[in-house]
């Protein structure tokens, strides 16, 4: 053996026994159950999530079981509040998504949670994933980004993108797709667990499943625009000359129902001014109750404002709700940059001047609808 390889060799035998040193071992392990802790496996790599952004987890980690730090502990609920894909599980001794195979029969699995990791010693490692799914609750996937009709961010609006894809489809061997970004010709893998693309049969078009996102937009695009395959852009959508119209008719009317409207309502004001007053009086003490509760409101909050918001959270389907406004907001790269969203509480929570203030500003919200 050359000094070189020696070398990295020895490199790669130090990294592995580092890694060991950070594992809770037992007696006479397997060579499988050794490659479960390390997370190794020889077989062909599963597909794996888009990449995780900086998370963060404001709950209380005081109570924290034997051989769980509060740093992995962290990243671990972190990644479940996200929400974890269908298939996926969350590593509990190396925090990560990942797909259990075969080589990781042997560890302990909490489906509810989807945390999953080695029983470790004394089932250490089985009591922090217990823990841990306390913590998490029921988790499901993260939620979906908003399908808007737009073309390819690389074709920046040139529409001749789209007659130069269609050519290539019209020209494309039978059984075959044309990937949309790229041009090539290609077919289904024949073994669907491999199948990295997405195909779309109407187009005949496909894309790879990173891409998931920009490729619906593009297909949601085509089915506005029914002629784009033939080179006609044109949408069957109704002018906006004819709303224009609409609006005209409206403001010629709108003078003299206006003048009727303000005639009525200064005969009934003296009474309907009374009547609002009596009735405000009577709610003023209710309303001034508020502050007994044992509730710690944000600012700008009291009770009717709560209840409001979680009556929103709980109709939400896949989208979050921005707590101020208790409208719903899709997750899109747009939105993105512009709120904070929280997969387990399901706010949408529109941004601070710093990641800090925005952080503590979540965990107040997060305080007050517990």
């Amino acid at each position: 053996m050359n000094g070189q390889l020696q070398a990295c060799v020895s490199d790669m035998l130090r990294i592995v026994a580092e890694k060991l040193s950070r594992c809770t071992l037992k007696k006479k392990m397997s060579a499988d159950e050794i490659l479960a802790l390390l997370d190794f496996t020889t077989e062909t790599p599963t597909a794996t999530p888009d990449a995780q952004p900086a998370l963060t987890y404001d709950g209380d980690l005081s109570d924290l079981p034997p051989g769980l730090g509060k740093k992995r502990a962290a990243q671990i609920l972190a990644l479940c509040e996200a929400g974890v894909p269908d298939g996926f599980y969350v590593h509990a001794g190396n925090p990560k998504l990942f797909k259990l195979t075969k080589l990781h029969n042997t560890f302990y699995v909490d489906e509810d949670s989807r945390i999953a990791g080695p029983y470790g010693k004394d089932d250490k490692g089985k009591h922090a994933i217990e823990w841990l799914a306390e913590k998490a609750g029921k988790v499901g996937p993260p939620p979906e980004e908003e399908v808007v009709a737009a073309l390819p961010q690389k074709w920046k609006g040139d529409k001749k993108k789209v007659t130069n894809m269609f050519e290539k489809v019209d020209k494309a061997p039978e059984g075959k797709y044309i990937n949309y970004l790229t041009s090539r010709a290609v077919e289904h893998n024949k073994d669907p667990a491999k199948e990295t693309r997405l195909f779309n049969e109407n187009y005949n078009i496909c894309g790879d499943k990173k891409n998931k996102a920009e490729f619906l937009c593009l297909i949601a695009w085509l089915d506005e625009h029914p002629g784009a395959q033939t080179g006609n852009f044109e949408t069957e959508s109704k002018d906006d000359s004819d709303k224009e119209d609409d609006s005209d008719k409206e403001g010629e009317q709108s003078g003299s129902d206006e003048e009727d409207k303000e005639d009525k309502e200064g005969e009934q004001s003296g009474s309907d001014e009374e009547d609002k007053e009596d009735k405000e009086g009577e709610q003023s003490g209710s309303d001034s109750d508020d502050s007994s509760d044992d509730v710690e409101y944000v600012e700008g909050f009291n009770k009717k404002k709560l209840v409001a918001l979680k009556e929103a959270l709980e109709g939400r389907g896949k989208s979050l709700i921005n707590p101020t406004t208790c409208m719903a907001v899709r997750v899109t790269r747009v939105s993105k940059q512009k709120y904070r969203f929280h997969a387990k509480s399901g706010l949408a929570l529109e941004k601070g001047d710093n990641k800090a203030e925005t952080d503590a500003q979540l965990k107040a919200f997060i305080k007050m609808l517990a």
